[in-house]
Protein backbone atom coordinates (compact mmCIF):
# COMPACT_ATOMS: atom_id res chain seq x y z
CA UNK A 1 0.00 0.00 0.00
CA UNK A 2 1.49 3.32 -0.97
CA UNK A 3 1.67 5.86 1.36
CA UNK A 4 0.80 9.98 0.36
CA UNK A 5 3.94 12.26 0.76
CA UNK A 6 2.25 14.58 3.71
CA UNK A 7 5.23 13.47 5.03
CA UNK A 8 5.74 9.71 5.08
CA UNK A 9 5.93 9.35 8.86
CA UNK A 10 2.80 11.40 9.15
CA UNK A 11 0.35 9.12 6.74
CA UNK A 12 1.59 5.93 8.29
CA UNK A 13 0.69 7.43 11.62
CA UNK A 14 -2.50 7.93 10.50
CA UNK A 15 -3.07 4.87 8.64
CA UNK A 16 -2.47 2.98 12.16
CA UNK A 17 -4.78 5.75 13.87
CA UNK A 18 -7.76 4.79 11.45
CA UNK A 19 -6.67 1.37 12.38
CA UNK A 20 -7.05 1.65 16.16
CA UNK A 21 -10.55 4.30 15.70
CA UNK A 22 -12.42 1.69 13.31
CA UNK A 23 -11.70 -1.14 15.85
CA UNK A 24 -9.72 -2.83 13.61
CA UNK A 25 -6.85 -2.89 16.20
CA UNK A 26 -8.33 -3.19 20.09
CA UNK A 27 -6.66 -1.88 23.16
CA UNK A 28 -3.70 -5.16 23.99
CA UNK A 29 -3.50 -5.60 20.12
CA UNK A 30 0.27 -5.89 18.96
CA UNK A 31 1.28 -3.65 16.15
CA UNK A 32 3.01 -5.50 13.02
CA UNK A 33 6.79 -5.25 13.89
CA UNK A 34 8.82 -2.34 11.72
CA UNK A 35 10.33 -4.78 9.38
CA UNK A 36 5.95 -5.27 8.26
CA UNK A 37 5.50 -1.71 8.22
CA UNK A 38 8.91 -0.98 6.34
CA UNK A 39 7.90 -3.81 4.10
CA UNK A 40 4.01 -3.29 3.46
CA UNK A 41 4.30 0.55 3.15
CA UNK A 42 7.52 0.78 1.32
CA UNK A 43 9.27 3.50 4.10
CA UNK A 44 12.00 3.08 5.77
CA UNK A 45 13.01 2.51 8.92
CA UNK A 46 13.35 6.05 10.44
CA UNK A 47 9.87 6.56 8.26
CA UNK A 48 8.25 3.94 11.18
CA UNK A 49 9.83 4.63 14.15
CA UNK A 50 8.93 8.34 13.74
CA UNK A 51 5.39 7.09 12.99
CA UNK A 52 5.60 5.18 15.84
CA UNK A 53 6.80 7.74 18.28
CA UNK A 54 3.92 9.92 17.18
CA UNK A 55 1.03 7.73 18.08
CA UNK A 56 3.52 7.12 21.40
CA UNK A 57 3.09 10.48 22.38
CA UNK A 58 -0.40 10.85 21.85
CA UNK A 59 -1.01 7.75 24.44
CA UNK A 60 -2.22 5.38 21.78
CA UNK A 61 0.50 3.16 21.90
CA UNK A 62 3.36 1.82 24.02
CA UNK A 63 6.69 -0.69 23.89
CA UNK A 64 6.51 -3.60 26.10
CA UNK A 65 9.77 -6.08 26.46
CA UNK A 66 8.74 -8.96 24.37
CA UNK A 67 5.60 -8.00 23.16
CA UNK A 68 6.79 -4.82 21.18
CA UNK A 69 4.71 -1.66 19.90
CA UNK A 70 1.02 -2.66 21.58
CA UNK A 71 -2.00 -0.41 20.79
CA UNK A 72 -3.18 1.12 24.59
CA UNK A 73 -6.03 2.46 26.43
CA UNK A 74 -6.57 5.96 25.34
CA UNK A 75 -6.86 8.15 28.19
CA UNK A 76 -9.05 11.56 27.91
CA UNK A 77 -6.67 13.31 26.63
CA UNK A 78 -5.75 10.97 23.82
CA UNK A 79 -9.37 11.16 21.89
CA UNK A 80 -7.29 12.80 19.37
CA UNK A 81 -8.37 13.52 15.42
CA UNK A 82 -5.83 14.06 12.62
CA UNK A 83 -5.48 17.59 12.87
CA UNK A 84 -3.92 16.97 16.24
CA UNK A 85 -1.82 14.06 15.02
CA UNK A 86 -0.65 16.70 11.89
CA UNK A 87 0.38 19.04 14.44
CA UNK A 88 2.31 16.53 16.32
CA UNK A 89 4.76 15.29 13.13
CA UNK A 90 3.93 18.11 9.98
CA UNK A 91 6.89 19.46 9.24
CA UNK A 92 5.48 23.42 8.43
CA UNK A 93 3.93 23.12 11.85
CA UNK A 94 7.26 22.39 13.19
CA UNK A 95 8.50 25.43 11.51
CA UNK A 96 5.35 27.52 12.28
CA UNK A 97 6.04 26.52 16.29
CA UNK A 98 9.77 27.55 16.02
CA UNK A 99 8.65 30.69 14.91
CA UNK A 100 6.11 31.21 17.46
CA UNK A 101 8.93 30.47 20.20
CA UNK A 102 11.15 32.62 18.79
CA UNK A 103 8.46 35.69 19.94
CA UNK A 104 7.25 34.13 22.90
CA UNK A 105 10.07 32.04 24.75
CA UNK A 106 12.26 35.32 24.49
CA UNK A 107 9.65 37.63 25.93
CA UNK A 108 9.14 35.02 29.03
CA UNK A 109 12.91 34.90 29.05
CA UNK A 110 12.98 38.41 29.79
CA UNK A 111 10.10 38.19 32.16
CA UNK A 112 11.56 35.52 33.90
CA UNK A 113 14.86 38.21 34.49
CA UNK A 114 12.84 40.53 35.80
CA UNK A 115 10.47 38.66 38.04
CA UNK A 116 11.33 35.51 39.20
CA UNK A 117 11.73 34.60 42.86
CA UNK A 118 14.87 33.08 44.22
CA UNK A 119 13.10 29.59 44.74
CA UNK A 120 11.98 30.28 40.89
CA UNK A 121 15.26 30.67 39.73
CA UNK A 122 16.53 27.35 41.90
CA UNK A 123 14.18 25.21 39.93
CA UNK A 124 15.81 26.99 36.99
CA UNK A 125 19.59 26.11 37.70
CA UNK A 126 18.45 22.45 38.64
CA UNK A 127 16.47 22.20 35.45
CA UNK A 128 19.61 23.20 33.68
CA UNK A 129 21.35 20.83 35.83
CA UNK A 130 19.62 18.00 34.85
CA UNK A 131 19.64 18.84 31.34
CA UNK A 132 23.61 18.61 31.54
CA UNK A 133 23.52 15.36 33.84
CA UNK A 134 21.68 13.57 31.35
CA UNK A 135 23.82 14.96 28.40
CA UNK A 136 27.30 13.73 30.24
CA UNK A 137 26.07 10.72 30.86
CA UNK A 138 24.78 9.84 27.53
CA UNK A 139 20.81 9.68 28.27
CA UNK A 140 17.93 11.43 26.43
CA UNK A 141 17.96 14.94 26.73
CA UNK A 142 14.26 15.47 25.47
CA UNK A 143 12.41 15.39 28.85
CA UNK A 144 15.25 17.62 30.51
CA UNK A 145 15.17 20.26 27.86
CA UNK A 146 11.50 20.29 28.03
CA UNK A 147 11.58 20.37 31.70
CA UNK A 148 13.81 23.48 31.69
CA UNK A 149 12.05 25.71 29.34
CA UNK A 150 8.65 24.87 31.58
CA UNK A 151 10.93 26.34 34.87
CA UNK A 152 12.00 29.25 33.14
CA UNK A 153 8.03 29.97 31.97
CA UNK A 154 6.79 29.30 35.71
CA UNK A 155 9.36 31.93 36.30
CA UNK A 156 7.78 34.75 34.20
CA UNK A 157 4.86 34.50 36.65
CA UNK A 158 2.47 34.22 34.02
CA UNK A 159 0.06 31.81 34.08
CA UNK A 160 -0.80 32.06 30.27
CA UNK A 161 3.18 32.18 29.34
CA UNK A 162 3.19 28.74 31.49
CA UNK A 163 0.20 27.20 29.92
CA UNK A 164 1.70 28.02 26.72
CA UNK A 165 4.66 26.14 27.03
CA UNK A 166 3.21 23.19 28.41
CA UNK A 167 0.88 23.10 25.56
CA UNK A 168 3.60 22.95 22.79
CA UNK A 169 5.25 19.52 25.15
CA UNK A 170 3.83 17.39 22.65
CA UNK A 171 5.00 19.07 19.56
CA UNK A 172 8.43 19.86 20.97
CA UNK A 173 8.79 16.29 22.34
CA UNK A 174 8.85 14.90 18.99
CA UNK A 175 11.40 17.72 17.83
CA UNK A 176 13.72 17.17 20.55
CA UNK A 177 13.56 13.00 19.99
CA UNK A 178 14.92 13.60 16.66
CA UNK A 179 17.74 16.90 17.15
CA UNK A 180 18.98 14.65 20.37
CA UNK A 181 20.74 12.54 17.68
CA UNK A 182 23.16 15.37 16.74
CA UNK A 183 26.07 15.21 19.74
CA UNK A 184 26.74 18.87 18.65
CA UNK A 185 23.39 20.42 18.95
CA UNK A 186 22.99 18.92 22.07
CA UNK A 187 26.68 20.02 23.41
CA UNK A 188 25.29 23.87 22.15
CA UNK A 189 21.91 23.77 23.81
CA UNK A 190 23.66 22.74 27.28
CA UNK A 191 25.73 25.60 26.51
CA UNK A 192 23.07 28.30 25.75
CA UNK A 193 20.77 26.79 28.62
CA UNK A 194 23.57 27.74 30.97
CA UNK A 195 23.81 31.84 29.78
CA UNK A 196 20.11 31.42 30.04
CA UNK A 197 19.59 30.48 33.39
CA UNK A 198 23.15 32.99 34.76
CA UNK A 199 21.14 35.33 32.77
CA UNK A 200 18.01 35.21 34.95
CA UNK A 201 20.05 34.32 38.33
CA UNK A 202 21.23 37.70 37.69
CA UNK A 203 18.60 39.73 36.37
CA UNK A 204 19.59 40.53 33.51
CA UNK A 205 16.38 41.17 31.63
CA UNK A 206 18.48 42.10 27.99
CA UNK A 207 20.82 39.57 27.94
CA UNK A 208 18.46 37.04 29.21
CA UNK A 209 16.12 37.70 26.07
CA UNK A 210 18.90 37.50 23.52
CA UNK A 211 20.48 34.24 25.20
CA UNK A 212 16.69 32.79 24.56
CA UNK A 213 16.60 33.90 20.86
CA UNK A 214 20.35 32.44 20.01
CA UNK A 215 19.17 29.00 21.69
CA UNK A 216 15.80 28.99 19.88
CA UNK A 217 17.70 29.62 16.47
CA UNK A 218 19.93 27.07 17.01
CA UNK A 219 16.70 24.89 17.98
CA UNK A 220 15.60 25.62 14.40
CA UNK A 221 19.19 24.86 12.87
CA UNK A 222 19.52 21.92 14.35
CA UNK A 223 16.07 20.65 13.40
CA UNK A 224 16.79 21.42 9.50
CA UNK A 225 19.79 19.29 10.51
CA UNK A 226 17.87 16.39 11.70
CA UNK A 227 15.42 16.46 8.73
CA UNK A 228 18.35 15.98 6.34
CA UNK A 229 19.74 13.24 8.23
CA UNK A 230 16.02 11.83 8.15
CA UNK A 231 16.04 12.30 3.87
CA UNK A 232 19.34 10.58 3.62
CA UNK A 233 18.12 7.37 5.21
CA UNK A 234 14.84 7.07 3.41
CA UNK A 235 16.49 7.95 0.03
Amino acid sequence: MALSRKTLSQSLAEVLLSGIREGRLQVGDRLPTESQLMDSYGVGRSVVREAMQSLAILGLVESRPRAGAVVTAPQARSVVNIVTLGSVIDAPLFDDLYEFRSVIEVAIARRAAATASTAQKADITAACDRYTKCHHLGLATSQADLDFHEAVARGANNQIYEEVVISTRAMLESARNRTQLLPDATELAEAQHRAITESISAGAVERAGAMMSEHIESAKWALQRARLVIDQDDS
